[in-house]
């Protein structure tokens, strides 16, 4: 009110929540946009809070790595969320539903006064809390993790500090920095899980790289070249707001490894697809020019 009448002032702006996922076999990218290969068989901490803060409430989440198929590649199998005294955990073999204090729930599922919500969106699982940490996995390759502004600085684990700086996201536990991102991804490694008595931090037998030449047939328009494609690009519309080079990169080494199989193609693309809906921005019909079913 000004003057005893109504008047308009500018809405404040909120700071831009950071964004960190693990997908394919697996890719990794940073709160900060570091972008970075792992494949490690064991237990992770992907993010927690690791500041003081009383006034922020504690989180965690975890996944566990598998291989499939080569030893040389591994996907995510199994995310683990500990937040408000609860462990949630979704494994890959057990879609529509999740575990609660090892307690198997159908979704959707409210907990915690509403603070607390579980739905499936498409073919994922959405967990979500009131003060801005939102996980997302499709029970096959994908994990994405949102979380509010309110934690920049005051997080650790294979999504970096989220301090705004990704030279310095290879932080190890102990604080400092990491040379290489096996070494970086075994120093979060959760300790004493049964579950993970034969897990690995590397390949088995050395992890496989993907010639140029090679590399550089999937980069084409046909192929994974449809992520930036501009002119008539069904993604054109979201480059803008989701920077596709990573997703392309991504693109283009799965495909490789998968010995140019088709469905690495289309779950590449879609899971940029899945990103750039998810920010709200229009997707034109990529399955046709791809050939991938829906």
């Amino acid at each position: 009110m000004n003057g005893g009448f109504p008047s308009c002032v500018p809405k404040p702006v909120e700071s831009k929540p950071g964004t960190c996922w693990a997908m394919g076999d697996p890719h990794y990218y940073t709160f900060d946009g570091r972008r970075y290969d792992f494949m490690g068989t064991c237990t992770y901490v992907i993010s927690k809070k690791c500041a003081a803060d009383g006034h922020l409430p504690d989180f965690e989440v975890l996944a566990q790595n598998e291989n499939r198929g080569s030893l040389r590649v591994s996907y995510v199998a199994l995310v683990t969320v500990k937040v408000y005294g609860y462990d949630i955990t979704v494994g890959r073999t057990e879609k529509g539903r999740v575990r609660i204090d090892n307690s198997l729930w159908r979704l959707p599922i409210t907990l915690n006064m509403d603070k607390l919500t579980m739905i499936q969106s498409g073919r994922s699982v959405v967990i979500q809390t009131d003060f801005g940490l939102t996980v997302k996995y499709d029970w096959e390759h994908s994990l994405v993790v949102t979380l509010s502004s309110n934690y920049a600085g005051k997080t650790c684990g294979l999504c970096g500090n989220f301090n705004g700086n990704m030279k310095d996201d290879f932080a190890t536990p102990s604080g400092s920095q990491a040379s290489n991102a096996v070494e970086f991804g075994g120093s979060w490694k959760v300790p004493g899980l049964v579950k993970d008595d034969n897990c690995r931090d590397d390949c088995v037998g050395g992890c496989e790289s993907c010639e140029h030449d090679i590399m550089k047939i999937w980069e084409g328009d046909a192929f994974c070249g449809l992520v930036t494609l501009v002119l008539n690009g069904p993604f054109s519309k979201c480059h803008e707001v989701i920077d596709p080079q990573a997703y392309l990169e991504n693109c283009k080494y799965d495909i490789c490894m998968g010995g140019g199989l088709r469905q690495f193609l289309c779950r590449a693309l879609e899971t940029y697809m899945d990103a750039c809906q998810s920010a709200g921005v229009e997707v034109h019909d990529w399955r046709k020019i791809a050939k991938c079913r829906k």
